[in-house]
This record gives structure tokens, sequence and C-alpha cells, in this order.
């Protein structure tokens, strides 16, 4: 599945779930939210893919607060759009 951007990473150059409690949400209709530090910003409307135990899904971002300090830091709420499951090994 391809997408804009990768949860994970490393340091200066990384996405992380800021959405703790998956209990509680509703991928059908529920946003979770991430956070990150990348040299190119992420956009509004682009994708992000995340891989989970038993699949992968894709997020397209539906609101983004950008940091200024420091600058390269941004929040953002993603909304599910595609889900693939993996195959049993």
């Amino acid at each position: 599945m391809e997408s804009d951007f990768i949860i994970g990473g490393g340091w200066g150059n990384h996405i992380s779930w800021w959405t703790s409690d998956w209990s509680k949400i509703d991928l059908n209709k529920d946003t979770a939210e991430v956070y990150g530090h990348l040299p190119v910003r992420p956009k509004k409307g682009q994708t992000i893919l995340g891989h989970f135990h038993h699949s992968d899904i894709l997020f397209k971002i539906v609101s983004v607060e950008y940091k200024d300090d420091p600058p390269d830091m941004f929040f953002a709420k993603v909304k599910a759009i595609k889900q693939e499951m993996k195959k049993e090994v």
C-alpha cells in the first residue's frame, strides 16, 4: 500500500501515535492523532501508513497543526481510509 509517510522513523525524522487508547477509537468514524518531526511538513490530504499486528491501515490527514519550536514538529488528526489484512504465516 502506497502512502506519503509511514509511522515510525528515528530522531528528527519520525511520526508517532499521539492516540494511546485504541479501545476508544472506532476506525470507521473517529479520528486518531499523530505527532512528529519531519524535514518536509505534512499537509492536509496526504496519507500516512500504519503497520499493525494483523493489518496495515492507510490514514488520510484531516487536519495538521505546525509548531515553531522546534520548527519541524507537527500534530495531526488522521482518519482511516483503507485497510489491508496481513496474510497469516
